[in-house]
């Protein structure tokens, strides 16, 4: 639903106790410093002491029918930011 509303990835500050949940059992990943000046344009929410994720949304038909099964398949990739349309969470 959220790739339906124009949502390209998800981005949260992630407390590092918990940052391996985040990244092996939820998909997300890391942002480096240079994914990070992208985003120069935007506003996020960020926490002293903590790191920094994002997952990328993509819409294929393997994590469509994972979600059926029950199943989480996430992709990690970092895809480049439409900035007109700013849908960053």
């Amino acid at each position: 639903k959220l790739l339906e509303l124009g949502v390209e990835r998800l981005v949260l500050p992630a407390v590092p106790s918990v940052l391996n949940t985040w990244t092996t059992s939820f998909g997300f990943s890391v942002m480096t410093e240079s994914e990070r000046l992208n985003f120069l344009d935007y506003t996020f929410l960020d926490f002293q002491g903590t790191v920094i994720c994002q997952k990328v949304l993509t819409n294929n038909l393997s994590s469509a029918s994972s979600l059926s099964t029950g199943t989480i398949e996430c992709g990690t990739q970092a895809n480049s930011c439409d900035h007109e349309n700013k849908n960053v969470i």
